[in-house]
């Protein structure tokens, strides 16, 4: 009888080699991603808006030190992570390249709090995970240059890392989707969709409330079990077709920029790690495979050039693309056993040597990355109303936000108070994003207080009256208006008394296309 270790099974599971060629897939995907959207950020003219016009930037805690570069050199930055997303692309001194993404990205992130999204936090750990990860052995310049690193296998712990990162974005977003608004009223689903009424051919769909709460759990059943039934043959295609509508509504519904067309790729990270080689080879033979993996390239890019709002190359590619994988992907399943065989012999019989540091820092990461997203539930109060726990959590499109805020300067003696126009230090989408979230609204007040206090116009208390509407509910305060926001604390990991609980039993109001407008921002 075999006597199996638990670090037999560890090795096996974690250090047992597989093809690289998933890797390299991913690696060309995500800097292709990133690559199209630094150049729509340098094209667009996003650069000087977010990060070179406004005086004041809401900061990260603990980063409130990281400041924008002055003149042209935000500009120069953006151009520098282009040639770092072509570096990595062709796998030209890829770890360098890795390093440089990670660093460079991270410092844009952390410039403004007003521009959090969820798929920028998911790059910032990407960019993390792969200077760790060996993706540059193959299909690379790298690998033309240094014939000693080249290999056609990697570790299987580099997989199931990337896997495990990307099932976290997909299940703990469908775990946050678990709420009454969500399921039970549809919404902010239910506005959202009525909004798009115009739409060729299915918009008066729209209106319809079933389809709002169809959609509503479907999403939240997508994402819970989307890491699992990509894992496995049988269930993997009807998931990835599922994948695709899934994110080419929501890109046609919201404005989400790259996260729709970057999730589709990085998908096929659940697939066999020798995928592509396997279906290169399907498609390479002429006959009636090969036609139908045409057929789904045609039918993929007619449903995004009809949903996507305008025409763009790398939304199309992407979307053929995924059409032949969705066709090879129903051609494996129909495949023998025998024929889907993934590991070849040189896989089978190779083996990375044990590395405890490599677990113990794996089991770390992936320890951090559950307890992140869950610490919402130890914090008393609707998290998606008071954002306490909401950010790093996965909470994607859970909730509308429109709002109104004032701040006043309140002399405490007198017991008067003077509205102070917050226009004059914020831009617009700054203003509109502060006005709905109780830590931007602290943070602004504190500067606010800095402001006066540097002027000598006195002692004054900074207090906020804001009014704010979730979910299309009648807007309710926010912020206790009684207290001086200045002196306040404010913790991510604990209930904060000054900011007010949402009183639930308020409904949403109809939808009424006169009012529509909340904020859908995808964070």
């Amino acid at each position: 009888m075999n006597n199996i270790t638990l670090k037999d099974r560890i090795t096996s599971a974690l250090f047992s080699a597989v093809s690289i060629n998933s890797i390299v897939v991913f690696r060309i995907s995500y800097g292709l991603i990133m690559l199209w959207e630094f150049i729509r950020y340098i094209d667009k003219d996003w650069i000087k808006k977010y990060y070179v016009d406004p005086q004041f930037h809401f900061t990260y805690e603990f980063f409130d030190w990281v400041k924008p570069w002055s003149g042209n050199g935000m500009e120069l930055h953006f151009y520098a992570m282009v040639i770092f997303s072509l570096m990595i692309i062709f796998g030209l001194y890829y770890r360098t390249a890795s390093v440089l993404m990670f660093l460079s990205f991270t410092y844009v992130f952390l410039l403004e709090q007003a521009r959090y999204l969820n798929h920028f936090y998911l790059v910032v750990l990407v960019s993390f995970l792969m200077i760790f990860i060996p993706a540059g052995r193959a299909y690379s310049l790298d690998a033309m240059r240094k014939k000693q690193t080249k290999s056609t296998l990697i570790p299987r712990w580099c997989l199931i890392l990337l896997q495990f990162q990307l099932g976290a974005a997909y299940f703990f977003g469908g775990i946050a989707k678990l709420n009454n608004d969500w399921l039970f009223l549809a919404e902010p689903l239910k506005h959202w969709l009525a909004e798009n009424k115009n739409y060729p051919i299915i918009g008066q769909l729209f209106t319809e409330p079933w389809v709002a709460y169809f959609m509503s759990w479907n999403g939240m059943f997508l994402d819970i079990l989307a890491p699992f039934l990509l894992l496995y043959r049988k269930t993997r295609p009807y998931m990835f077709a599922a994948i695709l509508c899934f994110h080419f509504i929501n890109d046609r519904l919201f404005s989400i920029g790259i996260f729709p067309w970057f999730m589709i790729l990085v998908s096929t990270i659940f697939f066999p790690s020798d995928w592509f080689t396997r279906m290169m080879q399907v498609y390479s033979t002429a006959g009636k495979q090969r036609t139908y993996g045409i057929l789904g390239m045609i039918t993929t890019t007619a449903l995004c050039l009809y949903l996507h709002p305008k025409f763009e190359i790398i939304p199309t590619l992407i979307a053929a693309f995924s059409g032949a994988v969705l066709v090879w992907l129903f051609i494996d399943r129909s495949a023998s056993d025998e024929q889907t065989v993934t590991e070849k012999s040189e896989a089978a019989s190779t083996q990375f040597k044990f590395s405890s540091g490599i677990v113990s820092l794996l089991a770390l990461w992936v320890i951090l990355q559950c307890i992140i997203p869950l610490r919402h539930f130890g914090i008393p109060g609707n998290s998606s109303w008071t954002e306490e726990g909401h950010r790093f959590s996965w909470h994607m499109k859970l909730r509308g936000k429109s709002a109104i805020v004032k701040f006043y300067a309140y002399d405490p003696i007198t017991h008067k108070k003077f509205e102070i126009e917050t226009p004059n230090f914020l831009k617009r989408w700054q203003a509109d994003k502060m006005s709905t979230r109780p830590y931007m609204i602290h943070q602004y007040a504190q500067h606010l207080d800095d402001i006066i206090q540097k002027s000598n116009k006195g002692s004054f208390e900074i207090r906020a009256e804001a009014y704010v509407s979730m979910n299309y509910r009648p807007a309710q305060l926010i912020i206790d208006t009684t207290i001086n926001l200045a002196k306040q604390e404010y913790s991510d990991l604990r209930s904060n008394h000054w900011i007010l609980p949402l009183d639930e039993s308020a409904q949403p109001v109809p939808y009424d296309a006169k009012e529509s407008g909340e904020d859908n921002q995808n964070e």
